[in-house]
């Protein structure tokens, strides 16, 4: 059918023969129809390519792109790229949706002339499909908040839903929020590096808390792997996100981005430190980046007494304030 209501499912894979068809299974029985998924193969070795082949013979909705191996960011460009949609949305390849995943969307998107649409994300563990054979969709889109891009991103300083405002996969968007934007290639925790560009550039957001998109946690990309020096690339975004946010005078976004930050700093500080590696450089520019934004009174006024504590013991003993943090993310991560 295409049109303006035409959607492209982004979905980028490397090596990934033992979940792709999870994946594409999911995204085979939308009860959305008007809808094509252009899968970019991001130079895999395995039998993904084979796979991938099979599916686009038979569903003539699926799209392969062949690339060479460069990352999930040049996957992710080269999917905006040859898109056809006018509606654009990304799928992990080790992730899978809920039938009514686009439907939902796309209803409260029109519904209510919203520039992105977000579902919540389900945490979840274990090999194989988390939908059942027998699911039945359902068509309620549950609750619906609206918001302006300001107060959606203002739910960073949730320790729940910080990940709504960061992660690209649970959304719809409008193609056009995308214009002039790439992610950066040869880089991880790409999603948080042009994110707040995205959103700030939605009049309307519209969000369900239907948790549509389903987030498995048992493989191991590299932002899951054991730490190794390009993890500092979560420094550098997050120093880029309250940059913007500064240069936009959003004075309440730029102190939630800097607490982010400085989270970011201390956490990293300990676990390279802890690596007990000649780590020398990285260890001195992360100190001297927590001694200038650790410091001050005003902007942490945002902050809780706790979130304060922890920021002004940071100052004096980054090490032990960054394992305390380490050990906070750990118990977060339990409980989603």
């Amino acid at each position: 059918m295409r049109g303006s209501d035409f959607i492209t499912i982004i979905v980028p894979v490397y090596n990934g023969e033992k979940f792709i068809s999870r994946c594409l299974d999911s995204l085979i029985y939308q009860t959305y129809s008007n809808f094509e998924v252009l899968v970019v193969n991001d130079g895999s070795t395995d039998s993904t390519r084979a796979i991938l082949r099979e599916y686009e013979s038979k569903c003539s909705n699926i799209r392969v792109h062949d690339t060479l191996h460069l990352g999930v960011s040049h996957a992710r460009n080269k999917g905006l790229e040859n898109a056809r949609g006018n509606l654009i949305a990304f799928v992990d390849s080790d992730d899978e949706v809920l039938p009514e995943y686009l439907e939902i969307l796309y209803k409260i998107m029109k519904e209510n002339d919203a520039a992105i649409a977000v579902c919540g994300l389900k945490h979840v563990r274990g090999e194989g499909s988390c939908i059942p054979k027998s699911y039945i969709a359902k068509k309620d889109c549950g609750e619906t908040v609206i918001s302006n891009a300001v107060c959606f991103l203002e739910k960073m300083e949730e320790p729940f839903r910080y990940e709504l405002t960061a992660i690209c996969c649970n959304k719809l968007y409008n193609r056009e929020l995308f214009a002039g934007l790439f992610y950066p290639e040869g880089k991880i925790y790409e999603d948080s590096a042009i994110m707040q560009d995205v959103m700030y550039k939605a009049p309307i957001i519209a969000e369900t808390d239907r948790k549509l998109y389903l987030y498995h946690r048992e493989t191991m990309g590299i932002t899951r792997s054991a730490y190794c020096e390009a993890k500092l690339d979560e420094v550098v975004h997050a120093k880029c996100r309250m940059l913007f946010f500064e240069e936009k005078e959003e004075i309440k976004l730029y102190n939630l981005a800097r607490k982010q930050y400085c989270i970011t700093l201390l956490k990293h500080y300990y676990l390279l430190k802890k690596q007990k590696r000649d780590s020398k450089q990285n260890l001195i520019m992360l100190r001297s980046e927590q001694k200038q934004y650790l410091k001050g009174r005003l902007w942490k006024k945002v902050l809780s007494a706790k979130v304060r504590m922890v920021f002004e013991l940071g100052r004096f003993f980054p090490y032990v304030c960054g394992a305390v943090i380490v050990k906070w993310d750990s118990y977060l991560e339990k409980q989603r």
